[in-house]
């Protein structure tokens, strides 16, 4: 219905929570979003040399193309093994069988990949950011008001983050602290959507903090 909604959104899941609140604000009650993925994150090329962004792990596209190539050939089966030692099943490994089949029929489908693909096409494209900007000055100019509700950031531990991108990208130190320093500002951007904002950021956890700090996620939620 009319009713306005919670939102709550993942990385990816961070942009569409941010194109609703820039572009039908009267939708939103609040919104929580959990380590989003920025409308900025084509600068990051602009921001790192080419071997601390092949580091990075920031882009995944290398990867979604070899699993939609696999799936498309019907050995989406071989990616079992290494699917169940990454996450979410590396965070939380107790899912029930019914959950665990669901997650891996979604990991091994072309479909998937090649949707993934798009997402990553599209929030790569600097022309998003500035399409969102010219549709939050319209609903300015046609009198539908900015976003009045509070927006919560939960961030990952830099710690944590920084250990992951080491581990997974084989880079030094000072390269995952640069890393994620430009996440960190990037996330912190979605804080002007709203003058009611606030940054609450993990204790322990990476990137996946809805597996790895459920109980401050679903305080943040329910507040």
């Amino acid at each position: 219905g009319e009713r306005p909604v919670v939102y709550v959104g993942h990385s990816y899941g961070g942009l569409p929570g941010q194109i609703l609140v820039r572009t039908r604000p009267a939708r939103v009650a609040r919104i929580v979003f959990i380590d989003p993925m920025s409308l900025q994150d084509h600068r990051i090329m602009e921001q790192l040399s080419p071997a601390q962004y092949a580091a990075s792990g920031w882009d995944k596209s290398a990867n979604l193309k070899l699993g939609r190539t696999v799936c498309r050939l019907g050995l989406g089966w071989l990616l079992r093994p290494l699917l169940r030692k990454a996450p979410p099943f590396f965070y939380h490994p107790d899912f029930s069988p019914e959950a665990t089949r669901d997650i891996l029929r979604n990991a091994t489908s072309a479909s998937m990949y090649a949707a993934a693909l798009e997402e990553y096409r599209m929030a790569r494209d600097p022309a998003l950011a500035t399409t969102l900007e010219a549709g939050m000055a319209g609903n300015r100019s046609e009198g539908l008001g900015c976003f009045d509700g509070e927006v919560v950031l939960f961030a990952h531990d830099p710690a944590g983050m920084q250990r992951d991108i080491m581990h997974y990208g084989g880079t030094d130190a000072e390269t995952a602290e640069i890393i994620d320093g430009l996440w960190q500002a990037y996330m912190r951007e979605v804080m002007t959507l709203s003058c009611h904002s606030r940054r609450v950021q993990s204790r322990s956890g990476s990137h996946f903090l809805h597996l790895t700090d459920t109980e401050t996620l679903t305080r943040l939620i329910a507040d």
